[in-house]
């Protein structure tokens, strides 16, 4: 196996470095802020109210953010993956259209070629006009007076 990584993945994995070191830095900020506001609460959600440590309601709406932020992103993920795979067979597809016009073109311009005596395939100078004198194509009839 090839274990070379590309430029683009370098990239990728210093940008996800960069996000997962941002993502322990708050955390850490988090807990700072949470265990130093550890007083007990008054919670109410809808209809039930209770009393809370405040350090324990920090960390679980933190916890309740970080599952939605992930759940979000592999939304994405998969969307971009989705469609990532649809331009893919766009790009097969019409690469395979080249190729067959590719083939036409040539096979026209054989043909072109053909049709022009004295010309050489892929010149670029004009063509090179005959030494003798042809007849022209379709030969010109003259009526006779009667």
């Amino acid at each position: 196996m090839n274990n070379e990584t590309t430029p683009q993945k370098k990239e990728a994995m210093k940008h996800v470095e960069w996000w997962f070191l941002f993502a322990i830095l708050i955390m850490i900020v988090v807990t700072i802020f949470a265990l130093s506001n550890a007083s007990p609460a008054p919670v109410r959600f809808f209809i039930w109210t209770f009393e809370l440590s405040l350090a324990l309601l920090i960390f679980i709406s933190a916890a309740i953010g970080a599952v939605i932020a992930i759940i979000l992103g592999l939304m994405k993920r998969l969307s971009n993956r989705k469609r990532f795979k649809l331009l893919e067979k766009q790009v097969a597809s019409l690469e395979k259209e080249k190729a067959a016009l590719e083939i036409r073109l040539a096979e026209m311009e054989a043909l072109h070629h053909k049709s022009q005596p004295g010309t050489v395939v892929g010149s670029t100078t004009e063509p090179i006009e005959p030494v003798e004198k042809q007849e022209e194509y379709p030969p010109t009839q003259t009526r006779e007076a009667d």
